[in-house]
């Protein structure tokens, strides 16, 4: 059976298509059953990606699918599906995409589509779609870039795009913020207060600080 296993959470490391997984993203894929190959793929927490890899020249006309390019870029990856193959690929991109778009049934709202006659809505917006996947994933099928098992479930954005995590978020930064917030819970462990009431703000003072630490090591 096709179908996503988990929401797309990301956290992006520039203004356009770099991101990487905060929560891990998996899929069902009957494509990958049909090989015989393993049918349930995951991509970590931290795994980096470009959604999809078509040019944008061809993405913007015709529309984007995140979740597909996430799957198709999962399915890539070395040591991700033993056995697959560059088209098989290209076939589980289409196919997340179908599946996308059999859930987005208010792609064929009349209020989506106010200059066409009710009648023509839905054949048009289904070839439409049809075409969309076939090219996007057609484009992936031949593309001569050697993007195709060439980078592990676990490689760093530094690795495949020469950026060090987000720009947006320097390590100089989280560290004085995680300086500062250690300061914070020193300062409320000499204040005088009832015992529960130091407690309390020590844990949260100190959650604080592990979670700006979480996103130190997310974003390396």
């Amino acid at each position: 059976m096709t179908r996503i296993l988990s929401p797309l959470i990301v956290g992006y490391l520039n203004n356009s298509n770099y991101a990487t997984l905060h929560e891990p993203f998996g899929f069902q894929s009957d494509v990958l059953k049909s090989h015989k190959l393993k049918d349930t793929l995951w991509g970590p927490a931290g795994f980096v990606f470009d959604f999809e890899s078509t040019p944008n020249l061809i993405r913007g006309p015709i529309g984007e699918n995140k979740r597909g390019g996430a799957a198709h870029d999962i399915a890539c990856r070395i040591g991700a599906c033993p056995g697959i193959t560059k088209s098989i690929a290209a076939d589980v991109y289409f196919e997340i995409m179908e599946y996308c778009d059999s859930i987005d049934t208010q792609r064929f709202s009349k209020e989506k589509h106010p200059y066409l006659p009710a009648p023509i809505i839905v054949p048009y917006v289904k070839t439409r779609d049809w075409l969309r996947r076939l090219i996007k994933s057609n484009i992936v099928r031949i593309w001569p870039g050697d993007y195709f098992q060439k980078y592990e479930l676990t490689a760093t954005a530094k690795e495949i795009y020469g950026i060090d995590g987000d720009p947006y978020c320097t390590m100089e930064k989280l560290d004085a913020a995680i300086a500062q917030s250690e300061k914070v819970t020193d300062t409320v462990k000499s204040m005088p207060l009832q015992a529960d009431n130091k407690e309390l703000l020590i844990n949260k003072t100190e959650a604080v600080t592990e979670e700006l630490k979480d996103t130190k090591a997310e974003i390396r």
